[in-house]
Formats: C-alpha cells, sequence, structure tokens
C-alpha cells in the first residue's frame, strides 16, 4: 500500500520505482483517530505527512478559541513541508477529520530526497505557488465575497477534488456524494452555522443538492458552478 500511495504522489511522480520504494521503506505510519490533533500550530516540524487514509484539515485557530479551514486534504496528499524547508514553526492546526493513517518522512530524510533528486524539489516548488495562489483566492473570497457564494464554492470544489486545496488533478462528476459537517462548512467559509444551515436550506429547495445527516448530494452541479461564479 505505501508503494500505490507515494506513486499516485504528485510530489513523487518522476521518480523511478526503485527509489519510490527506497522513500517508502524510510517512512513510518501512525495511525490517528477521528478529531485528534496531528501537529499544533507554533511547534517546528520533524516529518513530512502523506495521507494513506482518511482526511486531514489545516485550521488557523484564532486567540478567541475561533477556526478557519484553511485546507481539507486527503488520500494521496502531504502537508508539513514548509516548516522542513524553512525551518519555522507550523502556522496551523493539523487534526484528522476521519479515522486516518499516515505515512511520516523525516526531514533529513526528505531534505536528502530533495538534494537528490532536483525534478522533486521543482515539483515541490511547484506546489507551493499552488498553495500560495490557493490561499490568495481563499483570501478574495473571503473579504469579497457573500456567504452563500462562498458555500457554493466549497462544496464545487469538494464534488470536483474531494477536499479544499488538494494538489491533485480535480476530478468532477455527475453527481456528487461529499461527506461534511455544516461545522466543517462553516470554519471553511468563515460563517456561523446557523448561516450555512440557512443557505444549504435554500439550495436544497433550489433542487441543487440535498442532504443527509453530515452528507450532502449535489444534484445539479453546473447550476450550484454558475451560483459559485466557477467556470
Amino acid at each position: 500500500m505505501v508503494r500505490e500511495v507515494l506513486a499516485q504522489l504528485p510530489l513523487f511522480a518522476d521518480l523511478p520505482a526503485a527509489e519510490i520504494a527506497r522513500v517508502g521503506g524510510a517512512m513510518r505510519r501512525r495511525r490517528y483517530p477521528k478529531g485528534s490533533l496531528i501537529h499544533a500550530a507554533g511547534a517546528m516540524g520533524a516529518d513530512l505527512y502523506i495521507i494513506a487514509s482518511g482526511r486531514v484539515i489545516i485550521q488557523l485557530p484564532s486567540e478567541r478559541g475561533e477556526e478557519l479551514t484553511l485546507r481539507l486534504l486527503w488520500r494521496g496528499d502531504f502537508f508539513g513541508e514548509i516548516s522542513l524547508v524553512d525551518d519555522a514553526p507550523w502556522y496551523g492546526d493539523a487534526i484528522a477529520f476521519d479515522d486516518c493513517e499516515l505515512l511520516l518522512l523525516g526531514k533529513r530524510e526528505f531534505l536528502a530526497l530533495l538534494d537528490a533528486h532536483p525534478s522533486v524539489h521543482r515539483r515541490l516548488l511547484a506546489i507551493v505557488c499552488g498553495r500560495l495562489r490557493h490561499n490568495a483566492r481563499f483570501a478574495r473570497d473571503l473579504a469579497f465575497l457573500d456567504v452563500p457564494t462562498r458555500l457554493a464554492r466549497a462544496l464545487v470544489t469538494l464534488v470536483e477534488s474531494g477536499g479544499w486545496g488538494w494538489t491533485g488533478e480535480r476530478q468532477a462528476r455527475d453527481v456528487g456524494m461529499v461527506e461534511i459537517t455544516q461545522g466543517a462548512l462553516a470554519a471553511h467559509v468563515g460563517a456561523t452555522r446557523e448561516s450555512v444551515n440557512k443557505w444549504l436550506g435554500y439550495y436544497e429547495r433550489q433542487g441543487y443538492l440535498s442532504r443527509e445527516r453530515d452528507r450532502i448530494a449535489v444534484l445539479r452541479l453546473d447550476e450550484l458552478r454558475a451560483r459559485a461564479g466557477v467556470e
């Protein structure tokens, strides 16, 4: 399973199979139950984390105890790379959104991999640039878009890629069932749960989606995409 996960990782796309096997042999497996803290904001990083199963949220905590969810990552993605490269503390909390299994690659092994394989270095730079662009769009949306539009965009992105800020390819489907709580949606769009519940109800009455407990079926993706202003 380790080789399969690593082979699908965009960061390692150019590595030969033998090198992927070597990297996999240097990794440690860790399991984290749903809701547990994987790594805290302000702590120094020692590992690159690769998601083998489950989902992980990256949250920005406030001094008042509130959270803003910057990313929701899933199988085949990774996090923790910034702290390894710049030797600065983590900027956010990493929390297990589901029961997760993660693969950990130590800092020394990760930096040695970058030195030995320029293609991985270039891909890392491209991915970090993509995440910077994601952060800029995220900040723009929070500043200039209303709650229903931000909510529509969050749902469209969940259907198309399975997470927010994911580094892989977008994978649009005709009908998307996403597992997400109203609290998680509220933490991502910068709104209250009551406001998110109100606008989910509105979109449900319009026939764009239907709701179950912690599950949302997007029934009319094109109409929801148009409401979100996404091409």
